[in-house]
């Protein structure tokens, strides 16, 4: 496969979208892979219920393994289309990142396998700041906002970059031959970029029943248990009549007990006597 890395700075998408319109054809008839900076789209927001519910997870959407990380893809492009503008000068992952690896790619393996260029989408000091001034330009030499129409300066691009293609895909396929390894990748297309399935929650009537349930537990434990209690005494304005308990008395009641240090000796016999002869 050849792979062809395009550059450009977020205030240039619009220009870097339409360059992919052009180009479309010669990926399909190449076999292109192409990468650019396409950041996954955000995820669309939960129903409200949902975000209550599940406050904590945050939704979001990995990527897949086609979609491209740009700092390991960098690495390994064979063609570098470079949008060049005030934009990507105050880029600083283009400057600092991108550029200095094509740069060494295309030092490491020659033009015959890797070539650089820039493409001049408004008028900026490219040469002076950044380290594209020796890479011929692709396309217009002025610039695309110059050019009138626009969609001609697209279509130089498109007619210089296909024999570039052509020559470059035929020497990656004679150095695989000559090393012995499978071309089956210069015959087949890209997988495709799919979205990954979102998480879709329970119905939102669930989530509703769910959250009143939670709420009638929390008030019937706090009620039951936590909150403070008052308790006051019924006093009724009219007290009905009742009638006295049932006195049972003694036959004999029980008489007091003399002080027994007080009595003689001889008397508290006689008394104790007394008392044997009424038993």
């Amino acid at each position: 496969m050849l792979n062809l890395y395009i550059s450009h700075a977020p205030g240039d998408r619009q220009s870097m979208e339409k360059l992919l319109r052009w180009i479309k054809p010669l990926q399909e008839k190449y076999f292109l892979h192409v990468w650019f900076d396409h950041p996954m789209p955000p995820p669309r927001p939960w129903p409200l219920i949902w975000q209550l519910l599940l406050f904590w997870v945050e939704p979001r959407r990995n990527r897949l393994p086609y979609h491209p990380d740009l700092r390991q893809k960098v690495q390994e492009g064979h063609i570098y289309l470079f949008l060049t503008s005030y934009n990507a000068l105050a880029t600083p992952h283009i400057n600092q990142i991108e550029i200095p690896a094509a740069a060494e790619r295309s030092i490491v393996f020659g033009p015959d396998f890797v070539r650089v260029y820039p493409i001049l989408v408004a008028p900026s000091k490219y040469k002076e700041f950044s380290r594209l001034g020796g890479y011929p330009v692709l396309g217009p030499s002025s610039s695309l906002v110059k050019t009138d129409p626009e969609e001609e300066g697209y279509a130089q691009i498109v007619s210089a970059l296909e024999p570039i293609i052509v020559e470059l895909r035929t020497n990656w396929i004679e150095d695989y031959h000559q090393r012995g390894m499978s071309t089956d990748a210069f015959f087949q297309h890209a997988p495709p970029e799919l979205d990954e399935p979102e998480f879709t929650p329970l119905p939102d009537w669930m989530g509703w029943v769910i959250l009143l349930a939670i709420l009638f537990f929390v008030t019937s434990w706090f009620t039951t248990y936590c909150a403070p209690k008052q308790y006051y005494k019924y006093k009724p304005e009219v007290t009905p009549y009742e009638s006295p308990p049932e006195r049972y008395l003694r036959d004999y009641p029980v008489q007091p007990m003399p002080d027994t240090a007080s009595i003689p000796p001889q008397e508290e016999e006689n008394m104790m006597q007394s008392g044997d002869s009424t038993r």
